[in-house]
């Protein structure tokens, strides 16, 4: 049983990975890493431009605004 439960989830695994994380580019990638930097150095303000363009590209993002 373990071993199906386990052999489930490696095969879904790749289902549930963020795809469009995938396809962004290059800029709208770095302005979301540099986001995120600042959310997670509670810099919380200066952090909202770059996820919000990260967002309007379609980048999964937290909520700001």
């Amino acid at each position: 049983m373990a071993k199906a439960t386990h052999l489930l989830f490696v095969l879904l695994l790749p289902l549930m990975w963020p795809l469009n994380s995938l396809a962004l580019p290059a800029d709208i990638q770095a302005a979301k890493d540099e986001g995120m930097r600042l959310w997670g150095i509670s810099e919380w303000i200066e952090m909202q431009p770059y996820l919000m363009q990260s967002a309007a590209a379609g980048g999964a993002s937290p909520v700001v605004g």
